[in-house]
């Protein structure tokens, strides 16, 4: 297994334990609940032996007996599918209340920051995770991490990028890894390192993102956990984000270390989409289902110098986490920054090639310059409103020549809504790699922080 603290030792323990007991396989879901209050349970002597593991080497003392409540066999209700009605309550009630918090905090942070002021400087972190295999237990075999904060106002700030090195491949999981990496990230899989890389000490990982979270000490809008934004493309073969992240997260924290949250992106898309409806700068979307039609279109999904080094060179841009969370970062402000009265900046909110001129989105409001020549006239102090026709045409052209071909990104068509979202509907096909060109560096606009980069050598 990966090197991973006391506490997630204890709970793959404790897992393996009830499953015996049960002749069933469980969830972590399931077991978390229960493992959690047997390892608060536990005397400092019994816990001994998973730190001494966690550690790595030879282990002196022995595994103290499993903590599980023997209790709670057959004289409680089970449901059919052999799971505790008790637990099952319990979890599905702990999703709700999820949910719930989810999007009453959401909704909050949307509406208690004024659009125009604050919320043009609040920063918003997205992420995005590579993974080997994932397991029976649902465990992802960690791989890569990118992380940016990003505020519509500078587009992004700062970008953390790192490779994870786990300690080893399970058996059986081998093939599993080596097909995964293949068809995605082609991250070398942990057995068949030949000159490893990337960062081995789970807990110095979760510590270099909680470190880039707050070290410009910028707090939580509401008090609470910090918060990390992720995309789960449907169409994606890298896996649900949300549950990636989460169990990244957990497999990398100490017990009791600070929370992060991991929200969709989706639900502040709409959230957002609906608090400029009512301010009149946009049409309104009946739900939340018609923001994944935008995030899955992905139009700079081959664009060059938006990657790390690794994956620029091995051809495999399109799904290096750095690569994936830059992509986030364009459509949001490719989307909201014109109508919240921001001006693009290629190179921080939108890729360092993009052409601007002709973007609808280049525009600072709605009664600013619509061409080069406009721009040019609103510096000196003149300004132009499209006229009817020419609107149309200029939002033909979002962020520049390498998408042209896509649709425009501007709105919510109802034919591209129901081609999207129906089921037996084939996914538009994204347009063809082509030669990657390899555009200037971000470094002059933005910080790179970076802890583990490939041994080239």
């Amino acid at each position: 297994m990966p090197k991973a603290g006391p506490y997630y030792l204890y709970m793959l323990d404790f897992k393996r334990d009830e499953e015996q007991k049960r002749g069933r396989n469980l969830s972590l879901a399931e077991v978390s609940q229960l493992a959690s209050a047997s390892w608060n349970a536990m005397s400092e002597d019994d816990k001994v032996y998973y730190k001494e593991k966690a550690k790595g080497g030879a282990v002196k003392v022995a595994r103290p007996r499993s903590s599980c409540n023997s209790s709670t066999k057959s004289s409680q209700l089970y449901t059919t599918q052999g799971v505790l009605v008790s637990l099952y309550d319990e979890e599905k009630r702990k999703e709700k209340e999820d949910q719930e918090n989810m999007r009453k905090r959401i909704g909050n942070m949307v509406q208690q920051l004024p659009l125009l002021s604050d919320f043009l400087d609040y920063p918003i972190y997205l992420m995005y995770g590579n993974y080997f295999y994932k397991n029976n237990e649902g465990i992802h075999c960690p791989a890569e991490i990118g992380l940016v904060k990003f505020t519509f106002r500078d587009g992004i700030l700062k970008r953390h990028h790192e490779f994870i090195q786990p300690e080893k491949t399970e058996l059986g999981y081998a093939y599993t890894a080596k097909a995964h990496s293949e068809d995605t990230h082609r991250l070398p899989p942990p057995s068949l390192h030949t000159k490893a890389f990337g960062e081995k000490n789970f807990q110095r990982v979760f510590y270099n993102i909680n470190k880039f979270m707050r070290a410009d000490g910028v707090p939580v809008f509401d008090g609470g956990n910090p918060i990390i934004f992720t995309y789960n493309d449907p169409h994606a073969s890298e896996g649900n984000q949300i549950e990636v992240l989460k169990d990244f997260l957990n497999q990398f924290a100490e017990p009791n270390a600070p929370n992060i949250d991991v929200y969709p992106l989706t639900r502040l898309f709409y959230v957002l989409r609906k608090e400029l409806a009512t301010r009149g700068k946009f049409d309104d979307i009946p739900n939340e289902g018609f923001t994944n039609v935008f995030l899955s279109r992905d139009p700079y999904e081959t664009t060059g110098g938006i990657s790390c080094e690794y994956h620029e060179e091995k051809d495999a841009t399109r799904h290096c986490a750095l690569s994936r969370v830059h992509r986030l970062s364009f459509l949001l402000a490719d989307h909201f920054c014109k109508p919240l009265g921001v001006r693009l900046v290629a190179g921080q909110h939108l890729p360092p090639n993009a052409d601007l001129s002709n973007s609808l989105l280049s525009l600072r409001s709605e009664s600013t310059a619509s061409t080069t020549n406009s721009i040019k006239r609103e510096s000196e102090g003149e300004s132009e409103k499209p006229s009817p026709e020419a609107e149309p045409k200029l939002a033909r052209s979002v962020a520049g020549p390498h998408i042209r071909a896509s649709a425009s990104t501007l709105n919510f068509d109802a034919q591209s809504v129901q081609t999207a979202s129906s089921s037996n509907a084939p996914r538009a096909k994204r347009p063809s790699r082509g030669s990657l060109v390899h555009a200037q560096t971000l470094e002059a606009q933005s910080q790179i922080t970076s802890s583990t980069f490939y041994n080239r050598t």
